[in-house]
């Protein structure tokens, strides 16, 4: 019988069945090196150790291993053989190894890289350089000799560090370090490696670890399964990328149908199957945590849809579920319970906010705190549910504005002494015109605050040190206007310009609100100043000249 030429007659190995060479050239642990040897009446086991000392040994069986028990590290014991050890020792001897292969004629060698040879933990960036060179010196020797090297990279085994840390293949950090560990192609001298495989049998690409990774998740997480099957894989991949699922996304881990295992109702389950609709762990926990405040008829998809609008998760959290920021710590339910308000019309609000309003879920919040302090009675539907929560919004700023700025005054009238005299010397030293423009010191804190407001600049909050005389507050107007607020000017005790601000801090907060300096008004403003500092012996810093 006559062999076409491009027959390949071979043998083939596994690294840690022949290698050996443990510990040697930089290598590391690898998960079957905690293995020991076996037969049919011991079989072979990982040996480990319990947290309070004790050793045991558990399966390790290919198709009935038994898990490690919780806490427990692999460990070595001096009294057992672990055959990866040294195995047949060809990491000392491959040179006569290869020889005899060739010598039956062979044209081709399969053999599999060890990972933790090349990366010891699996974790480095860069490989190990003596491990390289092992695995270049075979290739090397494979074509001197007239055999293909065929390479499996992967072999059933895995750096111990990514089993005990990242618990394998069950975690995507693996996949990360996988690939890398895939490049080490490129770092071997002449990349004259015949065929690479990823696994033995497997697939050329890196979705290899992948797949593997899907094996692992769902044989940790059985309901994976299900899900995928129920038509929600999207959302089974989503969960499988999760190296902890959240309490609020899966209801019941021991169901074995989709609908319990997510803490659905019938009505949801039927909408989601017959509408198609996707589910996201985003709107699965939206949806269990509306449960929680006695929201359970609430729509799959109008959940699916604000969730995927962007604007549904975020908002949710903040206004009515999970505590903000800062001292936005009181959710609304959170007020509405404390305030004793009725059950039934606690659901009315939350139902309106998530069905209707979610985007204003801040403003609801921020709204019904705002009664609280006022000391109305949020047990009043018309206050709790009013026609828009913008509008009261506003009108309670307003109003707590209001009262704020009239304790202010209260505050700081008990304590002003000697203004009026000390506002006629203020008059003559800063009541200044020029380049059409009239600066004068305010008439009062009254005023002081109103400005501030009305420019929406805090220079309100300097009131009382301008009563009091630590500081000099202005108003700079149009000539032709000397009634409208226009800008606010702060001078130092000693007649230094401190700062001069304009509407917003002559800021634009949006792009949509435009230039907020008119055109001209920077040249005018020049123009003033420099006026200003001649008339009072300055230079154009503002520092006196004599």
């Amino acid at each position: 019988m006559q062999l076409s030429t491009d027959f390949l007659w071979g043998g083939a190995t596994a690294d840690f069945q022949c290698e050996g060479g443990f510990g040697e050239g930089g290598r590391g642990v690898t998960t079957h090196d905690y293995e020991t040897d076996g037969n049919q009446e011991n079989p072979r086991a990982i040996t480990y150790r319990m947290p309070d000392g004790t050793i045991g040994r558990a399966r390790s069986s290919f198709f009935f291993a038994d898990p490690l028990p919780e806490g427990a590290v692999p460990c070595f014991l001096d009294d057992e053989y672990y055959p990866s050890h040294k195995a047949i020792d060809h990491y000392h001897h491959w040179r006569e190894d290869l020889e005899l292969l060739a010598g039956m004629g062979m044209n081709v060698y399969r053999f599999s890289i060890c990972w933790s040879r090349i990366y010891p933990t699996g974790m480095e960036e860069e490989p190990n350089e003596e491990g390289l060179r092992f695995y270049e010196q075979i290739i090397d020797t494979c074509l001197e000799l007239g055999m293909q090297p065929l390479v499996t990279i992967h072999h059933d085994e895995l750096p111990a560090v990514l089993a005990e840390e990242l618990d394998g293949w069950s975690s995507r950090k693996t996949i990360d370090y996988y690939t890398n560990y895939r490049q080490f192609r490129d770092a071997l001298r002449g990349t004259r490696i015949g065929r690479l495989y990823d696994l033995l049998n497997g697939s050329l690409e890196p979705r290899a670890a992948l797949e593997l990774h899907a094996v692992a998740s769902c044989a940790k997480r059985p309901w994976l399964e299900y899900l995928a099957k129920s038509g929600q894989r999207p959302l089974a991949a989503q969960l499988m990328r999760m190296n902890s699922i959240p309490r609020d996304v899966i209801a019941n881990q021991r169901a074995k149908k989709p609908r319990e295992l997510l803490g659905l109702t019938e009505g949801q389950w039927f909408e989601a199957r017959r509408d198609g609709v996707q589910l996201t762990t985003e709107a699965l926990e939206c949806l269990n945590k509306l449960r929680k405040l006695g929201l359970e008829g609430v729509k799959i998809s109008e959940v699916a849809e604000m969730v995927q609008k962007g604007h549904g998760m975020a908002a949710y959290r903040l206004g009515l579920i999970a505590p903000g920021t800062r001292d936005y710590s009181e959710t609304v339910s959170d007020l509405l319970k404390a305030a004793g308000t009725p059950e039934k019309l606690r659901r009315k609000v939350y139902r309106r906010i998530v069905l209707r309003e979610l985007e204003h879920a801040t403003e609801w919040r921020d709204y019904i705190r705002q009664l609280r302090r006022l000391g109305e009675d949020l047990t009043d539907p018309q206050l709790i549910l009013p026609r828009d929560v913008r509008q009261m919004h506003q009108r309670m700023i307003a109003r707590e504005n209001a009262l704020k700025d009239a304790e202010t005054l209260r505050k700081i009238e008990a304590q002003a002494k000697d203004f009026d005299k000390r506002l006629e010397k203020l008059r003559k030293d800063y009541t200044f015109e020029a380049a059409g423009l009239v600066l004068r010191p305010y008439d009062s804190a009254a005023e002081v605050i109103a400005e501030g407001r009305a420019l929406a600049i805090c220079i309100g909050s300097y009131a009382e040190s301008y009563v009091k005389g630590s500081t000099i507050i202005c108003c700079l107007r149009r000539a032709e206007e000397p009634d409208e607020p226009w800008r606010a000017v702060e001078f130092s005790t000693r007649g230094r310009l401190v700062q001069d601000r304009g509407y917003r801090n002559d800021f634009a907060y949006t792009s949509s609100d435009g230039p907020v300096m008119e055109p001209g008004t920077k040249k005018q403003l020049r123009n003033f100043w420099a006026a200003w500092n001649r008339a009072h012996g300055r230079d154009e810093k503002g520092r006196k000249t004599a």
